[in-house]
């Protein structure tokens, strides 16, 4: 038996070229932050995986971003990178720094994306700067804008409502129901829900006194804080 030494170099390009072949046929990510903040849900990763033609996110953002916001940058560009990983090749995005420059500035406006006024402390004081912080999604011919990303909290429902939207605009919004007759909010007092709920769903306010069902079409039924207590029929 002639057994021969082992060649470092030859070892470290053996397990290169295995980790590239693994990593390319059995993708996995790890998420390691506390509490999986940049794991996508399942149903964002059927989603974005299902999309059928390229789908591509221009993230307008300024380079130089004070704090807290240019974490707020590094969380949008992470969380980009995640829909990217799970979008077989159709998911893309890049980030555009409009700075001084008056033709990207025309163009994010162009798009809807405005610029926003933050304080920083320079020189000891604070002063006023124009930044841009803003995404727009382009899927074929048509657009969705999320012209204000100051903070990542819902960033993902953010864009895979827009992907869902985008991907299927003929496809009808799932029915989503309010239960009504017990006291409950009114949907006027429940604006900033139905501006979440009104990019996924379609809603209305469902009765189900003396007898009435809940309509066939309703997919969710939201019961909201009642305050008067349910009959056997409506139990």
């Amino acid at each position: 038996t002639v057994m021969e030494r082992s060649n470092p170099t030859r070892n470290v390009i053996a397990i290169v070229v295995v980790a590239n072949f693994v990593s390319a046929n059995l993708f996995g990510r790890a998420d390691l932050t506390s509490g999986n903040i940049y794991s996508l849900s399942s149903a964002s990763k059927k989603i974005v995986g299902g999309l059928d033609d390229d789908f591509l996110v221009k993230a307008y953002f300024s380079s130089d971003l004070p704090a807290p916001y240019n974490a707020n940058a590094r969380y949008v560009q992470d969380q980009l990178s995640e829909y990217r990983a799970f979008g077989r090749g159709r998911f893309k995005f890049t980030f555009v720094d409009p700075g001084d420059d008056t033709k990207l500035e025309e163009e994010a406006q162009k798009y809807r994306i405005p610029p926003v006024q933050v304080q920083v402390m320079e020189q000891d004081q604070f002063q006023s700067r124009k930044v841009y912080m803003g995404l727009v999604c382009l899927y074929k011919d048509r657009q969705e804008v999320l012209p204000v990303v100051d903070n990542p909290t819902g960033l993902e429902y953010e864009i895979t409502a827009a992907i869902r939207k985008l991907s299927n605009p003929s496809q009808e919004l799932p029915a989503l129901g309010f239960l009504t007759g017990h006291d409950e909010p009114s949907m006027d007092q429940l604006q900033t829900v139905q501006q979440v709920f009104a990019k996924q769903y379609r809603m209305r306010q469902v009765s189900v006194a003396n007898g009435a069902k809940v309509p066939d079409d309703i997919q969710i039924l939201v019961v909201a804080s009642p305050r008067r207590d349910f009959s056997p029929w409506e139990r």
